[in-house]
């Protein structure tokens, strides 16, 4: 199935290509593709734990307010890309940041004590600090992330605990040829001109209400499935 889909380039790394990236943002792409295919070449990078996050991101991007173990940070017309780790960030060429963060992450999996240490965060202070060489204090603003609605040509749909139903699978596909998925358990519908499809979006069970009670409800896998439930 995964063979004749292509949906999944690499069953071993399928758990670890966590990339968050604004969805909004498709100068963004060539980062995500390169920080991707970095991974996906390097057969260790398969043992990093599944909670692993990456961004990438302009300075004031949305991600970035995620729990993020490394980031790739670029700004609008730059040739170069700042490497951050633990707040704590370098700046090298673009096209070498991927190459960095795949060593950066190569002694994080050096650093790891057990199956329980799943971020850059578990990890002690010095070990944190032994990741980026050469680092310096880095901060963001990251601007909050978009709410269900219009903006623009483009509708932001919440999916309620991130369970994306057939129902609601079929819906998106009747309405665009492309649909973003984001990490606020919402999809981005873009150059979306006509706006008389938002209803049949909410019959799906997709919530477009910026007020929605469901923005603020989450959920756990819990026992057995976390081995942090205790």
């Amino acid at each position: 199935f995964r063979s004749a889909t292509g949906t999944i380039p690499s069953g071993p790394h399928d758990r670890v290509r966590n990339i968050v990236c604004d969805p909004s943002d498709p100068g963004l792409r060539p980062l995500v593709e390169q920080l991707d295919a970095a991974v996906l070449a390097d057969p260790l990078m398969a043992g990093l734990p599944g909670r692993t996050l990456l961004a990438v991101a302009r300075p004031d991007g949305p991600v970035l307010a995620e729990p993020h173990d490394l980031a790739v940070v670029a700004a609008q017309g730059a040739s170069d890309a700042t490497v951050v780790v633990d707040g704590r960030g370098r700046a090298v060429p673009a096209a070498e940041a991927a190459r960095l963060a795949v060593a950066v992450l190569g002694r994080f999996l050096d650093a790891r004590g057990d199956a329980r240490t799943w971020n850059v965060t578990d990890l002690p202070p010095a070990a944190r600090a032994a990741l980026l060489p050469g680092a310096h204090p880095v901060a963001h603003a990251p601007a909050a992330p978009p709410r269900p609605g219009r903006h623009g040509d483009a509708l932001v749909a919440l999916v309620p605990l991130g369970m994306l139903t057939p129902a609601m699978v079929h819906a998106l596909v009747a309405v665009s040829p492309e649909v973003q998925v984001t990490p606020w358990r919402s999809v981005v519908v873009p150059d979306l001109v006509d706006g008389s499809v938002a209803p049949a979006l909410a019959a799906a069970g997709l919530v477009l209400d910026p007020g929605s009670a469901w923005l603020r409800v989450t959920a756990c896998a819990g026992r057995p499935g976390c081995a942090k439930s205790l």
